[in-house]
């Protein structure tokens, strides 16, 4: 049930060039309704979310005009638009606070036909507000060329790891390992996985840590991989 809106405007005003705007979202639950209007030409445009305004995570894309009905937990919500020829794209929003978090989480309508037709992309069950403010940025750090504790989990804390992102700025391919709570080959959760030249790598899922367990990570040369780690500390 919608309790009362928060913010509405333009996203894109008649963009005709690629580019990336972002809207800070309000607190959880909420939902945000995209209008996404595409004329004239082709266009690519992803949709994106993020914690601190820097790491995109992309969720949908869409190539045609579509309304899109959005909520899922984040800070931020950015329309992306990757690719565009001889077209303009206008993208406006509507935010409102709701009392329960909705179990579509991201849906988009767009014309078949001349119908407008729901795509279900994810169900989850519900979310709690507490649960889902509580994600955050754990760690980020340039990996050592040894294996070097990265993460620790505080005393009387448990830890949610969900998303793990490594990226490589160097002009080398190089690898990256990790470990949960040591450094051995019984401790290994990612084997040695190269990130190519300007690439980047992502774990999405949940990894469960007590108090006291370490995540180690290991590159193949130091400072030349950035590793990220976003999940949720329980107390």
């Amino acid at each position: 049930m919608a309790v009362g809106q928060t913010g509405a405007g333009f996203i894109h005003n008649a963009r005709t060039t690629t580019g990336r705007n972002s809207i800070k979202l309000p607190t959880v639950p909420s939902m945000t309704l995209l209008f996404i209007k595409i004329t004239g030409g082709t266009a690519t445009v992803v949709l994106e979310i993020s914690d601190d305004d820097s790491l995109y995570i992309p969720v949908a894309t869409v190539t045609a005009s579509a309304s899109v009905q959005f909520a899922i937990p984040s800070s931020v919500l950015a329309v992306n638009v990757s690719a565009i020829s001889g077209a303009t794209v206008t993208v406006t929003y509507r935010t409102v606070v709701l009392q329960n978090m909705p179990t579509q989480t991201l849906v988009i309508y767009d014309s078949v036909n001349g119908v407008s037709s729901p795509i279900e992309l994810q169900n989850v069950t519900t979310i709690s507000g507490d649960e889902s403010q509580g994600r955050k940025k754990l760690a980020q750090v340039q990996a050592a060329a040894t294996a070097t504790t990265i993460y620790t989990v505080p005393v009387g804390t448990q830890t949610e790891i969900h998303h793990i992102r490594v990226t490589n700025p160097t002009a080398t391919a190089r690898t990256i390992k990790l470990w949960h709570d040591g450094s051995s080959d019984s401790n290994v959760i990612l084997p040695a996985v190269t990130i190519e030249i300007g690439g980047w790598g992502e774990f999405d899922g949940v990894i469960y840590m007590e108090a006291g367990d370490t995540l180690v990570a290991q590159a193949s040369a130091a400072t030349a991989l950035t590793v990220t780690v976003y999940g949720i500390e329980h107390t």
